[in-house]
């Protein structure tokens, strides 16, 4: 037996949990609820399972601490050009807490921000009702110069 403190034992701890560099691969009727184990998945066809964040391929990295399970799911199925950029391909992400996965989340930009419907995104009390514009928010923030 190898003592855990040595360094042989630390050598075997590090082999016996490292995350494989080797991503495996994700069958496309799979659902991503079931992968719950830490590492890195790549889902290489069109998706037809279910509790995906969209429905293209991508990399599915999971990190399982015991209590939670943390998915990121990064989009790269939609078609790009070196002038466009797809809003579609996007980092997703999400995590399983006393049992239940939360929504899938990911970051808004300038394309998608005025067609987003979350309330996490806007408030109701501004000038057009909806969202806070620049012009709205130009006259009532005053800048306060540096001396």
């Amino acid at each position: 037996t190898i003592p855990s403190n040595s360094i042989a034992g630390h050598l075997t701890n590090l082999e016996s949990t490292k995350i494989d560099i080797v991503p495996t691969a994700i069958t496309p009727s799979d659902d991503l609820n079931t992968y719950l184990t830490t590492g890195f998945y790549t889902q290489t066809g069109t998706p037809t399972g279910a509790n995906y964040p969209v429905n293209f391929s991508g990399l599915l990295t999971v990190v399982n601490d015991g209590a939670v399970v943390f998915q990121q799911y990064q989009v790269i199925g939609a078609s790009e050009t070196a002038s466009t950029i797809n809003p579609i391909n996007k980092t997703y992400w999400r995590f399983k807490i006393s049992g239940s996965f939360r929504p899938w989340r990911t970051f808004i930009d300038d394309s998608t921000f005025v067609t987003t419907g979350d309330a996490l995104y806007y408030r109701k009390s501004t000038v057009d009702s909806l969202f806070y514009t620049r012009t709205f928010l130009d006259g009532v923030l005053a800048t306060v110069p540096l001396t």
